[in-house]
């Protein structure tokens, strides 16, 4: 991997995550909207962007995230990675962002952190084995997985 590819990963990761005005509760309802919305064509483990196309979002691939003033609200904006994990990581924020949006939920930047680790590792499989819910979720990364899975979050 080349610095240039590691630099919109460092961002990605680097979003603010402290402040949240969601609990949990409101967030896994929220997750389980977004699960009904796409409809019985979606298995947890789907890629996001599927998730997205499943819910009636547009998937725009960019080279620099829009600002807020310049996204559409029913568009998931994430910047491609080559690595699948990486790449479902912007994918997820995207997706999470776009939703959350797209509802009129006020929030803050560390609710989309919150509401993509609910959607990547749902409170499903929270109790299963770390190795597990690795092999299970193919698009995120694996030290952010076990960081949930641990309760870091």
């Amino acid at each position: 991997m080349t610095d240039s590819d590691r630099r919109p990963l460092e961002r990605l990761r680097s979003r603010p995550r402290g402040e949240c005005l969601l609990d949990a509760e409101m967030r896994l309802r929220l997750v389980r909207e977004l699960r009904d919305l796409a409809g019985d064509g979606l298995r947890m483990f789907d890629p996001p962007h599927e998730w997205a196309a499943l819910a009636g979002f547009d998937i725009a691939i960019v080279h620099a995230l829009p600002t807020a003033a310049e996204r559409e609200p029913m568009t998931v904006y994430y910047l491609w990675h080559p690595d699948p994990r990486e790449r479902g990581l912007g994918q997820y924020i995207g997706l999470g962002g776009a939703f959350l949006i797209s509802r009129g939920v006020a929030h803050a930047q560390g609710d989309i952190w919150r509401f993509t680790l609910d959607l990547a590792v749902p409170i499903e499989v929270r109790g299963m084995s770390p190795h597990r819910v690795e092999r299970s979720q193919p698009w995120f990364p694996v030290d952010v997985i076990r960081d949930v899975l641990r309760g870091r979050w």
